[in-house]
C-alpha cells in the first residue's frame, strides 16, 4: 500500500469539519476550528516521526527529524491556510465584517463620557474618536491580515511542536 501522507489528510478532514461547523450555525466554528488544528499539527508531526522510524526501523538524527515535522506540518498549514482565505472571502464573507462591527460596539461602548478623556483622546470630540476608532478596526476586516496571522499562527504552532516532537518521541515513546 502506497504511503498515505499524513498532512494531506487531516488538512482535508479539518476543512470538511470546518464547512460542516459552518453550516449547522455554529457559534463557536472559529474557535473549534483553532483547538482542532493545535491538535492536528501536533499529531502530524508525531506522525511524521512514526512513520519515517516505521518505514527506516531507525530513529534519524534531531535535525533531519525537526526538519521533517516541520515540512509536514508546512503542507497542512499551506492547505488550511488556502481553505480560511477562500472561506473569508467567498464562502463567508460577512463574518469578518461583523466581527469588526462587534468589536467596534463594544470600544464605543465601553468609552467615558467626553469630559474624562485623557492621554490621547483628551481634546476630542466624541465624534471624533468614534471615527478614529472605527478607522482603526478596519484592519480587522480584511482577509488578507485575517489569513495571515491564522498563517503565522499555525506556523508558530509547527515550529514549537516540531522542536518538541523529535524530544518527545525519543524520550516517552521509543524510551532512549
Amino acid at each position: 500500500m502506497k504511503n498515505i501522507n499524513l498532512s494531506l489528510i487531516l488538512a482535508g478532514l479539518w476543512i470538511l469539519t470546518k464547512m460542516l461547523l459552518f453550516y449547522l450555525g455554529s457559534s463557536n466554528q472559529e474557535l473549534i476550528g483553532v483547538f482542532i488544528n493545535i491538535l492536528f499539527i501536533l499529531l502530524i508531526t508525531l506522525g511524521a516521526i512514526y512513520q519515517k522510524v516505521a518505514k527506516e526501523k531507525k530513529l534519524d538524527t534531531y535535525g533531519n527529524n525537526f526538519k521533517l515535522c516541520l515540512r509536514q506540518a508546512g503542507i497542512y498549514i499551506i492547505l488550511v491556510t488556502a481553505y480560511i482565505a477562500i472561506h473569508f472571502k467567498y464562502v463567508n464573507p460577512d463574518y469578518l465584517e461583523s466581527r469588526k462591527n462587534e468589536r467596534i460596539e463594544h470600544t464605543i461602548n465601553t468609552l467615558p463620557p467626553e469630559s474624562e478623556f485623557t492621554g490621547a483622546l483628551e481634546g476630542k470630540t466624541k465624534e471624533e474618536v468614534i471615527e478614529e476608532i472605527k478607522g482603526n478596526f478596519d484592519i480587522f476586516g480584511s482577509v488578507t491580515m485575517n489569513t495571515s496571522i491564522y498563517f503565522l499562527l499555525l506556523f508558530f504552532f509547527s515550529i514549537i511542536y516540531s522542536i518538541l516532537s523529535p524530544i518527545l518521541y525519543k524520550k516517552v515513546i521509543l524510551r532512549v
